[in-house]
Formats: structure tokens, C-alpha cells, sequence
């Protein structure tokens, strides 16, 4: 058996199945005793103000596994989903932050959080897709880990416009992590502009839009959320005034409104099925997960 350590969980969670088992390390307590003394920003955020600013927190958990049958890759991704379904930014062992992370479950999800079946589920359709994908059209891998990287520390950003163009970034990377995998959609997408990409992916994957930019009962939404990206990558400019010039209700309600989305496509992606995939994301509000 080989072990791969893994933090930050405040919590001493437990979870396995036949293929994996993720533990407390065996001297969790004294792990996050020494997390928050030197560590804590406040409840809620890890920061340093280390110059560089990178850190890496205490390890409190492992994850264990058969190397036979699970390699290091497939247990990296495994870690960054158990941490996307409880809200955290977890790294294994020698990777560290470069921005705050945050301290508690569920700081950074969309969701309220999954039981321990839920989770057992949902790491089992992680192994799934990495087996599906891995020989034939590795990059889907190295996609999915780089949306799951990203769309958790782009929710450490401070500003609207950050966490816009970074959360864009997620969604690029989801439509072309798309393309690889699914032919029909890549089909749909054929002579398609950026405006479209949100739309199709709802429509082939049965997502509901957010009304910020959905195509009903407002037609130029999709339009809106294409031209907020334009004028941020090649003006600039956001809220139609320089960066961090100002701010307004509309833009807002877009930039959360993405994160919810990706959140969905993700977790779409991987191939987890649950009912949160068919929420109106309207309400904005905590929903739950519900794996089918």
C-alpha cells in the first residue's frame, strides 16, 4: 500500500472503499494545533506574510491506496475532488499555496456538503473517468486537473474582476476538455463563437443557466457574459471603466453566477451525477448535492 498525504481539513474525515481509504494522520491533532498557531489569518483563511508568498500547511490527512491499482496522478486527483466537495483547497504533500486558502468546510463550494456515501460515490466516479481517459486522451486529465486547481484558488481573489477572468479561464478549459472527450458537442460547437459555448454546454448536459447569461428570456445574456470577457482581456476595462474603477450589481451577479456554473460543469465532467446539476442557479443559495 502506498500513502499520500495530504492537507488542510480542520475535521478528522474518514472515507473508503475497496480501491482507497482517506484517514486523519496519525498525529492530526498536533497537525492542526500548529496550522492555526502559525498560519491563521482569523476563522475562516490561511495567509502568510512571508515574503515569497507561498506556504504549506500542516498535512493533516492521508489518503491510501494500491499503487497497482491507483497512481500517483489518480490519487492527486482524487485529492483536489474530495476537497472540491467540502470546500477546500487540499494539496498533497510538497505542493504549497500562493494565496489564502481558507480554514473551514465548505468556504469554497456552491453545495451544502455531501455525506460520506455521497463522497465515496463521487471519488468512485473519479477513478471512473480516469480509467476512461487516461490511455486514449490523457489530456483530459491534465484539463480536469487544471480546472479543479483553478477554479478553487480563483475563489481566494479579492476583487470581481479577478475572480471573472480567472473563473473564464475554468470555463475555456471545460469547453475544451469537452471537445476532447465528447464528439457531439465538439460537433455542436463547429463554426461557434465564445457567446455560445455557455449555452451548448447547459443544453447538452441538461445544466440550467443562470439568467445572467442564458439565452431565455433575455437573448443578448450569452452575448453580455462574452462581451465582460472581451472588455477585461483586450480593454481593460470592467463595469465599462478601468480596472477597479468601480463596480455594479449586474457584473456581480454575473461573476457568482459563473463560479456556480463551473462548479456544475465540473462536476458533470468527472461524471457525477447528482441533482445540484439541476438546480436554477437563479437563487444563488446553497443547494444540496444530492448524488444520484
Amino acid at each position: 500500500m502506498r500513502t499520500h498525504p495530504f492537507g488542510w481539513i480542520e475535521e478528522p474525515l474518514s472515507v473508503g472503499s475497496s480501491d482507497f481509504e482517506i484517514s486523519p494522520v496519525d498525529d492530526f491533532h498536533a497537525a492542526v494545533s500548529d496550522g492555526i498557531k502559525f498560519f491563521a489569518r482569523d476563522d475562516e483563511w490561511f495567509d502568510t506574510i512571508a515574503v515569497p508568498k507561498r506556504f504549506e500547511l500542516p498535512l493533516t490527512h492521508k489518503l491510501t491506496v494500491d499503487p497497482s491499482v491507483i497512481n500517483g496522478q489518480l490519487a492527486h486527483l482524487l485529492i483536489s475532488v474530495f476537497g472540491f466537495l467540502h470546500g477546500l483547497k487540499l494539496n498533497p504533500e510538497e505542493i504549497g499555496h500562493l494565496h489564502k486558502t481558507p480554514r473551514k468546510i465548505g468556504k469554497l463550494s456552491n453545495f451544502t456538503l455531501p455525506n460520506a456515501n455521497e463522497v465515496k460515490k463521487c471519488l468512485e466516479s473519479v477513478i471512473t473517468f480516469y480509467t476512461n481517459h487516461t490511455t486514449t486522451k490523457p489530456k483530459a486529465i491534465k484539463l480536469m486537473e487544471a480546472a479543479l486547481h483553478w477554479h478553487l484558488t480563483s475563489l481566494s481573489y479579492e476583487h470581481d474582476f479577478e475572480l471573472f477572468c480567472w473563473q473564464y479561464m475554468v470555463l475555456d478549459n471545460i469547453h475544451k476538455l469537452k471537445c476532447l472527450i465528447d464528439p457531439e458537442y465538439q460537433k455542436k460547437m463547429s463554426r461557434k463563437g465564445h457567446a455560445q459555448r455557455p449555452v451548448q454546454l447547459a443544453c447538452r448536459y441538461g445544466i440550467v443557466l443562470h439568467q445572467a447569461f442564458s439565452d431565455f428570456p433575455l437573448k443578448k445574456n450569452a452575448e453580455a457574459l462574452k462581451e465582460h470577457r472581451n472588455k477585461l482581456i483586450h480593454e481593460a476595462q470592467w463595469a465599462n471603466q478601468p480596472l477597479g474603477h468601480t463596480v455594479d450589481r449586474k457584473s456581480h451577479e454575473m461573476t457568482i453566477a459563473l463560479t456556480w456554473f463551473n462548479s456544475q460543469l465540473i462536476l458533470e465532467s468527472i461524471g457525477i451525477k447528482c441533482k445540484f446539476l439541476s438546480v436554477d442557479a437563479g437563487v444563488l443559495a446553497r443547494s444540496h448535492l444530492g448524488v444520484i
